[in-house]
């Protein structure tokens, strides 16, 4: 009996300490560490949520959407909690076509939080919801898309898989387009499945800003197409063009064929990714000439109608001898320009001399960056003459031992065109938040003053002559005064000295119209097999893409010159313009000892020239018939009612 009242004792004792160890541990929970157990409770229902802010949109100058954020989903697991890795690296291989191997290998990952897949396309993120994986979560992402595909795409350039910009506008503006992130939390299950959101968010994400650059998408889409027939049709490599306002320095399109599409980074040829307008320096060529004839006119050393004896299409000098593609004995410093003599070019550089020329490459920009918010910009090579050769300042006056970029031979150009000024190119309009609150733009920015305004007026009328009877003939454009240069330029041979007479670069610049130039275009195309000729290849294509954007509704170069045509007499002029058109209804008031400006009749028939001159009071005096190949004194010159026009004319052009 007592034996059984001591094991009840016993027992009772027992259950006593357990109780006791039980209420011990109970406090010790609920009071001593109640903030640790409940942090951990926390833990284990709850799940924090990152909520990512949008990246920027980058919008053309138009509004129309280049670059836009599309939510996406991802998969991500924590290896400690998937409980069979074979069976969900099955399951996850048959979903998304990817190997088993790989993602078994991220499940056999010792950490706790793993990628599987990242920002999946709608049909597999469709089939997510079936899988219902332990330890496998899905999360909400940012996926970039370029709605115009190929259309701008070296330029916009792409994003990474953490969609930060890595090429092009998207790398130049990243800190700008990128958004804040913010997080929530969300109520998990037994098996880490979300089952809601709860409570206020810990921290809102922030939006990236918007990103509105100076680019036409029409234009660049134009471009583009005509950039690849023209590669197409002429078998060549690779080709260029870039399209500005010359007055401002704005890049309205920049193109580089072969392109590529930024939706298809991954798959894409990194070479076909290269912005080649900023990237790529070649030997200019001819279109090189202007630099030396425009120091020449700038410093008095030379005039436009000053006669240069061009040796009959051959020239001896240090190391060997030049040749002109024709024959040529005497030309006048225009008609160097307009038929591309070599030899004539090179006797303007020798009046102009190593040391100025070099400072007139140097102030037209050459050698050094432009200074655009694109990355990779090369800066060309401009060598200092102190290691020049006796060769190197007939070489360098025809394009040759110098090199430049698409965008530096443009934005050289546009000096002349816009009066004389070098403009700093930009591609940013203006960055702003959602609300439409601009935080940052661009302006025109001078960079220096190169050649004076008269200079500038002079080389625009010789670059008109180009196009009106030289080696630009084909880059006219039917109402409109287009000026103008060609460049042929020969490739270095890879292997040997010397150049490659079997690969050029066909080059054309050209800006319209040309007494108030709005729109600048070059076009280069790289080792066209089918003609090695710049005025074959080049400015047909120039022609195309100009007549294009200004066949547009809404072009406002083509509103403004049909005003002035409309404003005019019956006369159905070949070569309509702002100086030529403007008041030639009627004479010129007071026209006794004021001065006023001399009208444009280059391109004009005779009948037409003499009309116009006629009703200003100006006298004319003719050499030749057809159609006005020259004026003197030049259009946009100041005149008094006593001038006398020389105009000279050939037949059978047009």
């Amino acid at each position: 009996m007592r034996k059984r009242v001591h094991k009840l004792y016993l027992i009772g004792l027992v259950i006593f300490v357990v109780w006791l160890f039980l209420i011990n541990r109970l406090v010790h929970i609920q009071l001593v560490n109640n903030k640790t157990y409940s942090e951990k409770s926390r833990r284990q229902s709850e799940q924090r949520i990152d909520l990512q802010g949008k990246r920027g949109n980058i919008l053309d100058r138009n509004g129309i959407n280049l670059a836009v954020d599309l939510s996406t989903r991802s998969l991500a697991a924590n290896p400690k909690e998937v409980k069979h890795p074979a069976k969900v690296a099955v399951r996850l291989s048959i979903l998304t076509g990817k190997p088993q191997s790989l993602f078994l290998r991220r499940l056999k990952n010792g950490s706790s939080f793993v990628w599987l897949a990242r920002k999946l396309n709608w049909q597999v993120a469709e089939g997510l919801n079936s899988l219902n994986l332990t330890g496998v979560r899905e999360i909400e992402e940012a996926k970039r898309n370029f709605p115009l595909g190929s259309v701008a795409g070296q330029l916009i350039g792409g994003t990474d898989v953490d969609n930060r910009g890595i090429e092009g506008v998207e790398f130049s503006f990243d800190k700008y387009l990128q958004g804040s992130a913010g997080w929530t939390v969300s109520g998990v299950d037994a098996r880490g499945r979300r089952l809601s959101v709860f409570g206020d968010v810990q921290k809102g994400p922030h939006d990236g800003l918007d990103v509105v650059l100076t680019i036409d998408s029409r234009y660049q889409a134009i471009a583009q197409e005509e950039l690849k027939a023209a590669i197409s049709l002429f078998d060549a490599k690779a080709g260029t063009a870039v399209i500005m306002n010359p007055k401002t320095g704005e890049i309205l399109a920049m193109v580089s064929v072969p392109s590529y599409d930024p939706n298809r980074l991954v798959s894409s040829n990194p070479a076909n990714r290269k912005n080649k307008t900023v990237t790529d320096c070649f030997e200019p060529g001819s279109i090189f000439k202007v630099v030396a004839v425009s120091a020449a006119i700038e410093e008095g050393l030379r005039k436009p109608t000053d006669l240069i004896f061009c040796e009959d299409g051959k020239m001896k000098l240090a190391g060997g001898i030049i040749h002109d593609w024709h024959r040529y004995e005497w030309l006048t410093l225009g008609d160097v320009i307009k038929h591309s003599s070599n030899i004539g070019a090179i006797k303007i550089a020798q009046t102009v001399g190593e040391k100025l020329l070099y400072r007139y490459i140097r102030a037209f920009g050459f050698g050094t960056r432009t200074g655009i918010s694109l990355p990779g910009e090369a800066k060309g090579i401009v060598h200092h003459p102190s290691s020049w050769s006796r060769r190197s300042l007939a070489t360098i006056a025809i394009g040759q031992e110098i090199s430049a970029t698409s965008l530096q031979l443009a934005t050289a150009y546009g000096a002349i065109a816009n009066g004389g000024y070098l403009m700093k190119p930009y591609i940013l309009k203006v960055i702003s938040k959602k609300n439409g609150r601009s935080v940052k733009k661009q302006s025109p920015d001078v960079v220096r003053r190169v050649i004076s305004e008269d200079t500038a007026r002079t080389l625009t009328d010789i670059l008109c002559g180009v196009v009106d009877s030289g080696t630009g003939v084909k880059a006219k454009i039917q109402g409109f005064s287009v000026a103008g240069k060609t460049g042929t330029a020969q490739k270095s041979r890879q292997n040997s000295r010397g150049y490659d007479p079997q690969k050029v670069i066909c080059s054309f610049v050209g800006f319209l119209p040309a007494e108030d130039p709005q729109l600048l275009c070059l076009v280069s195309i790289d080792e066209p097999q089918e003609n090695h000729w710049a005025g074959q290849v080049a400015a047909p294509t120039f022609r195309k893409i100009a007549s294009r954007i200004l066949s547009l509704n809404d072009c406002p170069i083509k509103r403004k010159a049909a005003t002035l045509i409309a404003s005019t007499d019956s006369f159905n002029y070949e070569y309509a313009s702002g100086v030529q058109a403007k008041n030639q209804s009627e004479p010129y008031a007071n026209q006794t000892d004021e001065t006023y400006p001399m009208p444009r009749v280059v391109g004009m028939s005779l009948r037409q020239a003499v009309g116009v001159l006629h009703r200003q009071g100006i006298e004319a005096k003719i050499v030749g018939s057809g159609v006005v190949l020259k004026q003197t004194p030049r259009a946009g010159g100041e005149i008094k009612s006593d001038t006398v026009c020389l105009i000279e004319a050939e037949s059978g052009i047009r």
